[in-house]
């Protein structure tokens, strides 16, 4: 029994196992031997009936069986000799010479393979540039003035004013076409025909029916006006209006204008704030722990880049890239439907968008296969527990109390999603392993170190990690250590 392996491409591998004349005629053998021992033959007790009849009666089954276990055994040997070869997928069907098991003939059964790369990880650290976190006066304010924005609410405007762009506008309208009402013009569009009461924004991007919006500004109540609509294939509200040009009178009635909160006691309250103060603390206090999350994010990323750099190109197989690719096309497809792209401008983009996620699927197919790598490397494992443990999690943000509960949510299946968390798992403490071999420059050098340096390291090799808000902590006390604000890392 020998096997060899043929390179036929890019992780692409023809597997061949030869057996010689005499293997099959062991396995054969051995197969006959079962047979004769317990195949009922009349006339003979179970193992007294001679060889020659039990093979004439069961020759086929026989040949069959000793095929079977040859194979199985050849596959055992390639997995034995080749551990590092580690198949994704089989092209087709095993092919064998000669198709069926012949005695006295050699035997070859060969299949081509998908395998995935071999990646060598490096001993050397990396240097991870660890950038400091600042939150400024004018990003409190900004926010603050954000925060004002969405507050805002809508008042009647003073008496006199014209109407501004974003104001909410109380208006009748009546619509013609050429000459005639719209509802007799075009039945199918009854329903927007006129109104005698009818709140319309003064904003083209919200506008009920192109320019009418942005028409309305500088209008007073009682100031009317004639607005040309001219609808085509893409905003024709009912498919009877493409090509054609309506006629929209507008008088308009009200006006009611937004006002931005203002910084006082109401505001301070539904804040839950005492003062500005408070507040100014507060909304410091959310943007540099997003900062931190996003710098902590941004480490990371230059961490798993830096250690692709050093072990060079990972080329995977086409079939692999393109089935990633795939996912990737179709992902964002779905997301341009659901943003109500027009699905003539998504066919025009699709094969840019189609290059962008042959390149992303390359990049995320590097990644993943360095981290498995110094997984590997690092004897980490995630254990059943752990990968229930951070589902339960998943399932509690949720609003959910259990695994299968969130499971029938998601039309999922258990075993698939404890798998994908175990993956996920996995590759948080590659990450963690490298950044705690990293070495670390910067204005921030000195707070990362911190922070890292209190990773149990012990646990990491006993295959945990600290948990997001165990982390938090950790940045928390370095913080204290310092008597300066340490980023926090989120979960690797």
């Amino acid at each position: 029994m020998k096997v060899t392996i043929e390179e036929t491409g890019i992780c692409e591998k023809k597997i061949v196992v030869s057996f010689t004349a005499e293997d099959v005629k062991e396995r054969y053998d051995a197969a006959l031997a079962n047979y004769r021992a317990y195949a009922p033959i009349a006339g003979f007790r179970k193992g007294k009936a001679p060889a020659a009849l039990v093979a004439k009666r069961f020759g086929h089954q026989i040949a069959k069986d000793a095929q079977e276990t040859l194979e199985a055994a050849g596959w055992r040997k390639f997995f034995q000799d080749y551990p590092e070869v580690q198949i994704i997928a089989e092209k087709g069907a095993a092919k064998r010479n000669p198709a069926t098991l012949t005695l006295d003939q050699d035997y070859e059964v060969s299949l081509d393979v998908v395998t995935a790369p071999v990646v060598t990880v490096p001993d050397d650290p990396v240097a991870i540039e660890a950038r400091k976190v600042v939150v400024t006066d004018e990003e409190i304010s900004q926010m603050i003035d954000g925060m004002l924005k969405r507050a805002a609410e809508f008042a009647d405007a003073p008496e006199g004013s014209a109407v501004k762009a974003g104001d909410l506008v109380g208006i009748a309208y009546s619509a013609t076409l050429d000459g005639k009402p719209l509802d007799e013009a075009v039945p199918a569009a009854a329903k927007m025909a006129k109104s005698d009461d009818y709140w319309a924004v003064a904003d083209e991007q919200y506008s009920f029916v192109p320019g009418v919006g942005q028409a309305l500004v500088d209008m007073k109540p009682g100031d009317e006006k004639d607005i040309d609509v001219a609808f085509d294939d893409k905003n024709a509200p009912v498919p009877e209006l493409a090509g054609k040009t309506t006629q929209f009178h507008v008088k308009v009635n009200r006006i009611r204008t937004q006002t931005p909160a203002a910084l006082d006691e109401k505001f301070f309250k539904r804040m839950q704030v005492k003062d500005e103060a408070e507040l100014r603390k507060s909304v410091e206090h959310n943007l540099f722990h997003e900062k931190s999350h996003a710098e902590w994010s941004r480490r990371q990323a230059e961490a798993v880049d830096k250690l692709l750099e050093k072990v060079g190109p990972v080329a995977c197989a086409e079939y692999e890239v393109e089935r990633e690719a795939n996912r990737l096309l179709y992902d964002a497809v779905v997301r341009q439907v659901r943003a109500k792209i027009p699905e003539d401008k998504i066919k025009e983009g699709r094969d840019q968008l189609a290059a962008e996620c042959h390149e992303q699927a390359r990049k995320l197919l590097a990644h993943r296969y360095l981290l498995k790598a110094v997984a590997a490397k690092e004897n980490l494992s995630v254990s059943d527990h752990e990968a229930s443990h951070e589902l339960m999690h998943e399932a509690y943000r949720h609003g959910f109390d259990s695994i299968k509960a969130l499971a029938k949510h998601l039309n999922a299946d258990e075993e698939t999603m404890l798998n994908a968390a175990r993956d996920n798992l996995l590759t948080e403490k590659a990450v963690a392993s490298i950044l705690l071999k990293a070495t670390w420059s910067g204005e921030d050098a000195d707070h990362a170190k911190a922070i890292v340096a209190k990773w149990d390291v012990d646990d990491l090799e006993n295959n945990s990690i600290f948990t997001p808000d165990e982390l938090a902590q950790e940045a928390a006390e370095a913080a204290d250590a310092a008597d300066a604000p340490a980023a926090e890392p989120p979960n690797a």
